[in-house]
């Protein structure tokens, strides 16, 4: 129930940025689409999608770490 309330939201909030764009003087950047070419954005969304993951499922991030190899926890930093 949770999903479709946050998916109703993010359209309303696509129609309303369309909607301004159509009636007023708002334009997007022109070279926005570039932006999803370059590492850091996609590392910058894939980071933060994983920091609410495990805000959001606190007990499933426990045992994603729980499962990882020793080897791995070691290569983290302990912060």
């Amino acid at each position: 129930m949770m999903m479709i309330i946050i998916a109703l939201l993010v359209l309303v909030a696509v129609l309303v940025l369309l909607l301004l764009r159509k009636y007023t003087r708002l334009v997007f950047v022109g070279h926005a689409s570039l932006l999803l070419k370059t590492w850091s954005v996609k590392l910058g969304a894939i980071g933060g999608l994983v920091g609410v993951w495990a805000q959001s499922f606190p007990d499933a991030a426990l045992h994603a770490w729980a499962v990882l190899p020793p080897d791995i926890k070691n290569i983290l930093p302990p912060n």
